[in-house]
C-alpha cells in the first residue's frame, strides 16, 4: 500500500481556440454596426420602384458628394428652410404678439408717437394746469435730450477708427434728429400755453 494520498482529479484544460473565435465574431457584428455605410439596408427592387425612393436615393447620393465619406451610417438628410411662428388661426399667417408689448423697437429711433386725446376740461385753468404740466414734461425731456447730443458728440471726438468714427456719426445724425423732434413738440406745447392764456 502506498502512503500517497490521491491528487484531485485535474480539468482538462481545452483549446482557447472558440472563445478567441467567438470574441473575434462579436468585435465583427459590434464594428459592422458601427461603421458600416447603411447602405446595405435599401436593395435594388427598394430603390427602383418608386420615383419618390429615386429621389431620396440621389439626394443621399448628393449628400455624401458634398459633406465627403459619412461615417457611422449616418447620412445627411434634406432640412426645411427656417420659418417662424404663424398664426394658430390660419388667418393671414402672422405672428402673434402681445399688444402689451408693443410694436419691436429697431435701433435707436424713437418709436412712433401714438397720439393721446387730452381729457375733457370743465374750466380753462384746469386745461391751462395741464398744458403746462405736459410742457414741463416735454422740456425734462428736451434737457436729457441734450444731453444725449453732447454725449454722442463726445463719442465722436473720442472715436479711434474710421469705422468707430462712422458709427458715432451715424448715431450722432440719429440723436440730434430725435432732439430736433423733442423741441417741434416743446414749441407745440408752448403755442398751445399760449392759445390758452390768450
Amino acid at each position: 500500500m502506498s502512503t500517497e494520498t490521491p491528487s484531485a482529479p485535474q480539468e482538462e484544460v481545452g483549446s482557447p481556440l472558440p472563445a478567441i473565435v467567438a470574441g473575434v465574431a462579436i468585435l465583427g457584428v459590434a464594428a459592422f454596426l458601427i461603421f458600416g455605410s447603411g447602405d446595405s439596408s435599401t436593395t435594388a427592387t427598394e430603390q427602383g420602384s418608386a420615383p419618390a425612393s429615386q429621389a431620396a436615393a440621389s439626394d443621399r447620393a448628393e449628400a455624401r458628394v458634398h459633406s465627403g465619406k459619412v461615417r457611422g451610417g449616418v447620412e445627411a438628410r434634406a432640412a426645411d428652410q427656417a420659418a417662424g411662428r404663424r398664426d394658430e388661426g390660419g388667418g393671414g399667417g402672422e405672428v402673434r404678439r402681445n399688444p402689451r408689448l408693443g410694436a419691436p423697437v429697431e435701433g435707436m429711433t424713437m418709436a412712433p408717437p401714438t397720439p393721446k386725446e387730452p381729457p375733457t376740461f370743465a374750466t380753462k385753468a384746469e386745461e391751462i394746469t395741464y398744458y403746462e404740466k405736459v410742457l414741463s414734461n416735454e422740456v425734462a425731456l428736451l434737457d436729457k435730450r441734450a444731453q444725449f447730443v453732447e454725449r454722442t458728440k463726445a463719442n465722436v471726438d473720442k472715436a479711434r477708427t474710421n469705422e468707430e468714427r462712422e458709427v458715432a456719426e451715424s448715431r450722432l445724425k440719429i440723436v440730434e434728429k430725435n432732439y430736433d423732434d423733442q423741441l417741434k413738440a416743446v414749441e407745440a406745447a408752448k403755442r398751445k400755453l399760449s392759445e390758452l392764456r390768450g
